[in-house]
């Protein structure tokens, strides 16, 4: 009970201060649009794995994709998983012409960005019953970009934006025959997202001005999972799974601030705007999910995804047709020569993935379409005492291509490392004395 409460309280800590720094971890002139870039609900090994979640259960990793797989927490342990990445980014934007009809050279920019990601528990509540609860992120916000137009002496458009939006979920899961499992996670999705407009002029004569504005969110979210286990022979089994989440309206708050540059700045807020939920201004559409995975004794894992999104009915900025419809197919595998074995090696996971999705971003009438692969391994930890069982340390490699369906628009190129750490511990059991 000692340990339990401060790993809690430790826990806490985190959860609580990951908030802060789950914002502004993208480096994309695309996040300009709607909520900015999405996260899945996938942590580590999933991530080396395409991002599969729905068909996915087991007792060593925490998988919220699918709140159904809680309830295969062994009674006697207690999880802990957290996670960091780094991202190097490469934007491509091949030659054009400007209003004026002059060309503009092709231009490629690098940019790499890092952060802590996510943290999570998972423990069981009784026979048949887990629980989790963490904190991720849910879409974030990031870029600069700008142009110079040869007007009253020169003058430099700087756009840029940050912030995003974090999940703080709890969820509970219960099994039912040893062949269905239902499950759920109820999640506090909040976060800010700042996008600001500026006119910087050369002529010294002439004041800067610009335009913020802060867009506040706070609401609920629920993700209804769902998994049927079928066992084929002694040692295989194949797992069919499903997630459903509800539409999402919103509280929203709405600032937009105008600034004047001189020599002395003022500011000064054009218009606070509180929106009610009820008249959906903003909103997040229903999604459904469903996969399988196939389990080939303690040696191999196979999985598969498809996902859909309309965000083409959801409100933004009391607009609808704003947002494409986002679909996502993913595909995973994982390895294990030895699980039983002394060796090292032997007893370490190797993951493959690839992924394909259009996103719901929408620019110029089109959108992107993006490729992802994806490596990865877990190395398990040993403990002298015996007393950690399925710890994992997991890192995963991946290569997403972003491309938009005009060509003249940005390519994105990504090669993104995550790094998390999986605790396993044996608490919740009675030692006996001789």
């Amino acid at each position: 009970m000692r340990n339990f409460k401060k790993v809690l309280g430790l826990a806490i800590a985190i959860l609580s201060g990951v908030s802060v720094f789950a914002q502004q971890t993208t480096l994309s002139p695309y996040t300009r649009y709607g909520y900015g870039n999405l996260y899945e609900n996938s942590f580590g090994p999933s991530s080396a794995m395409g991002g599969v979640t729905y068909g996915i259960r087991t007792k060593t990793q925490i998988n919220p994709g699918n709140p159904a797989s809680y309830s295969i927490t062994d009674s006697t342990t207690f999880l802990f998983d957290m996670g960091v990445f780094l991202q190097a980014g490469s934007f491509y934007q091949g030659a054009s012409k400007n209003p004026n009809g002059e060309l503009t050279p092709a231009s490629r920019e690098h940019k790499i960005t890092g952060n802590f990601e996510y943290a999570a528990m998972q423990f069981p509540i009784m026979k048949n019953m887990g629980a989790s609860v963490g904190i991720m992120p849910f879409s974030s916000v990031g870029y600069r970009y700008g142009n110079r137009q040869d007007i009253v002496g020169g003058v430099d458009n700087i756009y840029e934006g940050s912030g995003g939006l974090s999940q703080v979920y709890a969820g509970l899961a219960y099994k039912f025959f040893d062949r269905v499992s239902v499950g759920a996670n109820f999640a506090y999705l909040f976060g800010n997202i700042t996008h600001m407009g500026g006119s910087y002029f050369l002529d010294p004569q002439i004041y800067d001005s610009y335009i913020s504005k802060n867009l506040n969110l706070k609401g609920f979210k629920t993700d209804i999972g769902v998994q049927y286990i079928q066992p084929i022979g002694k040692k295989d089994r194949l797992i069919i799974g499903a997630v459903f989440s509800p539409k999402v309206s919103p509280r929203t708050r709405l600032e937009e601030y105008r600034t004047i540059v001189g020599t002395s700045n003022s500011s000064s807020k054009i218009d606070t705007i509180n929106i009610d939920p009820a008249t959906n201004h903003f909103s997040i559409p229903q999604s459904f999910g469903i996969g399988a995975s196939y389990q080939i004794a303690d040696k191999w894992l196979l999985a598969a995804d498809y996902s859909y999104q309309n965000w083409k009915d959801a409100k933004y900025y009391n607009t609808t047709d704003t947002l494409n419809i986002r679909q996502k197919i993913s595909l995973g595998a994982e390895y294990t020569p030895d699980i039983t074995s002394r060796s090292f090696f032997k007893r370490t996971k190797y993951r493959v993935g690839a992924h394909l999705s259009d996103s719901y971003l929408k620019m110029n009438d089109t959108g992107l379409r993006e490729y992802g692969l994806s490596l990865g391994l877990g190395f398990p930890i040993t403990s002298p005492y015996g007393m950690t069982v399925g710890s994992m340390v997991n890192i995963s490699f991946e290569y997403i291509n972003s491309r938009p369906k005009v060509g003249s628009l940005i390519k994105e190129d990504y090669f993104r490392v995550t790094l998390n750490m999986t605790f396993n511990e044996l608490w919740f059991f009675k030692r006996k004395l001789d």
